[in-house]
């Protein structure tokens, strides 16, 4: 169905093994899905769980299904880019994109890179340049 499904191994330029991880159905096994109703058949999170640590993608989604809110997570941090989604009438446009550290350790505060109305049309862009 195009979505990764069990063992996934990446190698280094040797052939050595320098990752494994289990999926399932698209997400990594151990991930803790959380749903909107009794038949589990709305999801409205899915937080990653990668060797027992909150670390990799985490999703949050509208009971309509269509997606909230991504970004990644560090040990339970959120690092990198994480995007919000407007939900009705706007067919998931991006609402506002955040910066966050590049890892857990980094404390800096999250920066707002962009905002977007429910038309996609900006109304707030940060010009400030990053590594």
């Amino acid at each position: 169905m195009g979505q990764k499904d069990g063992r996934w191994e990446t190698y280094g330029p040797e052939y050595e093994l320098e990752n494994k991880v289990y999926f399932v159905r698209g997400y990594t096994a151990g991930s803790s899905i959380d749903y909107f109703d009794a038949a589990k058949k709305k999801i409205k999170t899915v937080i990653p769980r990668i060797y027992g640590k909150v670390s990799g993608t985490y999703f949050a989604f509208y009971p309509n299904g269509a997606l909230k809110e991504d970004g990644r997570l560090d040990d339970s941090v959120k690092v990198g880019r994480w995007r919000e989604y407007h939900e009705l009438g706007s067919g998931g446009r991006l609402h506002k994109e955040w910066r966050y550290g590049k890892d857990k350790f980094d404390a800096s505060e999250p920066i707002l890179m962009v905002e977007r109305d429910s038309q996609g049309k900006i109304i707030y862009q940060n010009n400030q340049k990053f590594d």
